[in-house]
């Protein structure tokens, strides 16, 4: 199911799994009223997030560092097509 993101996380038919140890099934993951495609969802995302940050010192700057290099090559964007658009 996370094949973009493989790491020690992993769903095994609707249960969060770490190795080989259950730590969450998808009702723990579905707000109360939703249905439980919305908890595989939310199951889906975090798996993602953790095998992503996997080995990151600090996940926290790791993304920040990642945010401002998105808005840099945004604002790089921008200018461009501004500078584009001129005669």
């Amino acid at each position: 199911m996370m094949e973009h993101t493989p790491g020690p996380l992993s769903i095994l038919a609707g249960t969060l799994m770490i190795g080989n140890t259950e730590i969450g099934t998808i009702i723990d993951f579905t707000p109360i009223g939703k249905s439980l495609e919305i908890g595989l969802a939310n199951m889906d995302h975090l798996v993602a997030c953790w095998n992503a940050c996997e080995g990151m010192a600090d996940p926290g700057t790791e993304v920040a560092k990642l945010r401002q290099g998105n808005a840099d090559l945004l604002e790089s964007l921008e200018q461009a097509a501004i500078a584009k658009a001129l005669p």
